[in-house]
């Protein structure tokens, strides 16, 4: 933060221009006031006012400094001013240096917002078309729908080539028209004869709208992934945070996401957090899986139905299965001949594979009573395949009773020491610190159990 606002002169106040951000943001940024010394630095303090959820006023001094004007040029930064600051201000945002958060209440203070040489000209790299439509579908609704009062000085259409456009994604004209172009074959655009510029369709608005919704019911491991890809996480995050530390230590434990663990008494908590490779795999498939759904209409889903769906994104779950523990679906459901009923083995199937998941995506304790489960289940059908009664239906009983008929003979010793442990840590009570808490290792160690217990009484 810098000092107070001074009083800025109205006859400088410029109309307000709305901008849509990479990372979800509208607001309009209105110029109150511009010192301008080309040969040492220029500032620009603007008025930025939310759209998208009412967060208030951010007010924002814009200063350019020598060397960000050297490197485009004197007579080029002149020419193209407005277009730096209004990116310059989207950058921001894109990066997080600048937020709509508690802090932009203050509104009797400014901050200031330094362009050095390298951020001037914006990302080296080109943006992919991905993200030039997803970027226009965002401008299109806010733009074009909820506050088209504040786009072109013809307030009727939206421009889906402006310059500032072209500069903030690094493209040519070319690249922005062909976007467009798709998309009106797609039904998301009413385009203009005078081309350029285009007004929203229905379909856009309910796409749009579908994708609102379903980033509102994004749980924080899958913000928390979404973030990371987009650079976007902090560089500390504990518990306060969103999302917080616990969320991000179990990305971590399954491998999607990397970072530095500086939990202490205080609680957990990690440094510089980034994705994986194969956070950005299951992201992809998450997406990918998304529009499709939205792509048959745009219809959002119960949290329910949008989890379950999440947990099919995950790819070729036995293919992974078998690369551990060396046993593929098929050799595993002929170990299961035991069990008659169709649907009880379809079940044992589909118990396995989520405990299995469960266990990557670092949720050991869950992973751990539905693996058990499964174990139970094997164990009772199987006796009643063999039509032995154990002395009660429970775990211990159904243990003792294969052991005595000689059922499970090499597995038996290891079985034994996982329902132990699992019989006395699962229960709330059994967790009276971190050293009780269930690792990844039991974890996995309990889906092993399911496969050694088949494959000892498929025998």
């Amino acid at each position: 933060m810098v000092g107070p606002i001074p009083p800025w002169p109205s006859s400088e106040t410029e109309a307000p221009k709305g901008l849509v951000t990479q990372g979800g943001e509208c607001f309009t940024a209105t110029l109150q006031h511009a010192h301008r010394d080309y040969r040492d630095s220029c500032s620009y303090d603007f008025k930025v006012e939310d759209l998208v959820a009412g967060r208030g006023v951010r007010w924002l001094s814009v200063l350019f400094l020598r060397p960000a004007i050297q490197n485009v040029g004197e007579k080029q930064f002149k020419k193209r001013e407005e277009i730096f600051c209004w990116n310059a201000i989207r950058r921001g945002f894109d990066r997080r240096a600048l937020t709509f958060g508690a802090d932009a209440s203050d509104s009797d203070m400014r901050v200031e917002l330094r362009v050095t040489g390298g951020d001037v000209d914006g990302p080296e790299v080109r943006a992919p078309d991905g993200k030039i439509h997803d970027y226009l579908v965002a401008k299109l609704y806010w733009l074009g729908y909820r506050y088209r009062q504040f786009d072109t000085p013809a307030k009727t259409w939206v421009s889906l080539d402006a310059d500032e456009d072209l500069d903030y994604f690094c493209v040519g004209r070319a690249d922005f028209r062909r976007v467009a172009w798709r998309m009106e074959q797609e039904g998301l655009i009413h385009p203009s004869s005078a081309g350029g510029v285009g007004n929203p369709t229905d379909k856009l608005l309910r796409l749009f709208e579908a994708r609102r919704t379903r980033d509102g019911l994004m749980d924080d491991h899958e913000r928390a992934l979404d973030l990371a890809a987009q650079g976007g996480l902090p560089a500390k995050i504990d518990n306060a945070s969103r999302p917080n530390a616990t969320a991000v230590g179990e990305l971590v434990d399954a491998g999607l996401l990397k970072a530095i663990d500086a939990s202490s008494h205080d609680g957990p908590a990690y440094l510089n957090p980034q994705i994986t490779l194969a956070g950005r795999n299951y992201l992809t498939h998450l997406r990918e899986q998304r529009n499709a759904k939205e792509g048959d209409g745009g219809m959002t889903k119960g949290k329910g139905q949008e989890l379950a769906e999440q947990a099919e994104a995950k790819p070729a779950p036995w293919t992974a299965i078998e690369d551990e523990y060396g046993i593929s679906k098929g050799t595993f459901s002929r170990k299961l001949s035991f069990v008659k009923e169709k649907f009880k083995r379809k079940v044992i199937l589909r118990d396995t594979e989520q405990a299995f998941r469960l266990a990557q995506l670092g949720f050991h304790k869950p992973s751990l009573i539905l693996a058990g489960g499964v174990v139970e289940e094997l164990l009772r059908l199987f006796l009643e395949h063999k039509n032995v009664k154990p002395s009660s239906n429970t775990l211990e009983s159904y243990i003792r009773a294969c052991e005595e008929h000689g059922f499970i003979k090499n597995a038996i010793h290891k079985l034994a020491d996982s329902i132990r442990q699992f019989r006395n840590i699962v229960h709330l009570e059994g967790e009276k610190s971190q050293r009780y808490s269930i690792s990844k290792a039991t974890a996995k160690g309990a889906v092993s159990s399911i496969f050694t217990i088949a494959n000892g009484l498929g025998k």
